[in-house]
């Protein structure tokens, strides 16, 4: 008798094979998917809609039609069809509708949740990305080269107007004249971004020549 009871026990229970872990998948995946799929952020609504009247005319509607099967050579199918429409007029009269649209944010504010908690705990990105642009290079510009202290001297030895070691060297790889540049760093020196703009407002004005 236990042997007959172990042997309806084995039989009743499911087999534990490939084709249960892909119904056990495919039922999970079907569940995450339910979850995962919500309202829409934006959806149109139309709850209410009304036609008068609807007239529809068309002319020369012909249609030809083709079927050929062979069944010798396994199965072979050819099927044609052609559609001629000459003249077509539609009348749509007395349209009436009421439209809803409805726009949800709770996905953006699940986005901007996830940046400002990320935010919190990275500070340093922060700095980095919204910080203001080339502070470092504009301070070792206007302070001088940062290799060394400033000599006001080396400007009036070499002639022409005050200008930093990198303003002077991107003035040479751009072939500019620093003569007559007015400059916006402290005490009126010339620094890089003073080089930068006026190199682009001669490349603009040769455009429009």
């Amino acid at each position: 008798m236990a042997s007959r009871g172990s042997e309806r026990q084995r039989e009743e229970r499911p087999a534990d094979g490939p084709a249960s872990r892909d119904e056990d998948y495919a039922v999970r995946l079907a569940q995450d998917r339910r979850e995962s799929v919500g309202d829409p952020d934006v959806q149109l609504d139309v709850p209410d809609l009304r036609v008068e009247e609807v007239d529809l005319e068309v002319e020369d509607l012909q249609a030809r039609v083709s079927v050929r099967a062979e069944l010798a050579d396994l199965v072979k199918i050819d099927i044609g069809l052609e559609v001629e429409l000459g003249e077509v007029k539609l009348q749509i009269k007395g349209v009436e509708a009421q439209a809803q649209l409805k726009a949800s944010l709770d996905n953006v504010r699940a986005i901007f949740s996830e940046v400002l908690a990320s935010l919190q705990h990275n500070p340093q990105f922060f700095r980095q990305d919204l910080g203001p642009p080339d502070q470092t290079n504009e301070t070792s510009e206007e302070t001088g080269d940062t290799s060394g202290p400033r000599h006001d001297g080396d400007d009036e030895r070499r002639g022409g107007p005050e200008a930093t070691e990198a303003a002077r060297k991107r003035a040479e790889e751009l072939g500019m004249d620093l003569s007559g540049l007015e400059g916006t760093g402290s005490g009126g020196r010339i620094v890089v971004r003073d080089v930068t703009q006026a190199a682009r407002e001669y490349n603009q004005a040769e455009r429009k020549e």
